[in-house]
């Protein structure tokens, strides 16, 4: 074998090593996407969790309060104005609403009343006077919010114009 057969064979064996590197950038790339969403799958489920644990706590100090206490736990239930965007929202909320259930279904037992199975009526019905207050702005804000995710921002500048 030449010079030239040398030469050949240099330049192929540069472009295998050429290949061969960029391969393992490619793989090394692809793993370590898959390392960091597995990571932050995992955040979002842990937080899903500790989203959860709380709904517990809360139930759990609510059944061993009196009618008044138990509301505010009971407000504090009540679904978001804006849903959890998780993976696992359906678990959260499914979670929250089973949560909120057991303090209305104590609360049923403590007044012998059945307000149905809206938190709103047994909280305007049982809360003290700021919780009533909060009740209302919270109604308030979840109407806003649905407007503007509507895109109706007329309404919502209105009503910023009259409270100045």
């Amino acid at each position: 074998m030449g010079t030239t057969g040398y030469r050949r064979l240099a330049i192929a064996l540069a472009c295998i090593c050429v290949l061969v590197t960029l391969a393992l950038g490619f793989v090394c790339y692809r793993y370590s996407r898959l390392w960091v969403d597995h990571a932050r799958i995992r955040a979002e489920y842990r937080y899903a969790h500790d989203i959860v644990f709380s709904f517990e706590a809360d139930r759990d100090l609510a059944l061993k309060r009196e009618v008044t206490n138990a509301v505010e736990f009971l407000y504090r239930l009540q679904p978001p104005p804006r849903a959890f965007e998780n993976p696992a929202a359906n678990f959260v909320e499914r979670e929250r609403q089973r949560a909120a259930r057991d303090v209305m279904a104590y609360l049923r037992l403590k007044t012998g009343r059945d307000l149905g199975d809206d938190p709103e009526a047994w909280i305007l019905a049982y809360g003290d006077e700021n919780l009533k207050m909060n009740q209302g702005a919270r109604a308030e804000m979840a109407d806003m919010t649905e407007q503007v995710r509507k895109g109706n921002y007329g309404r919502l500048i209105q009503q910023l114009n009259t409270n100045k």
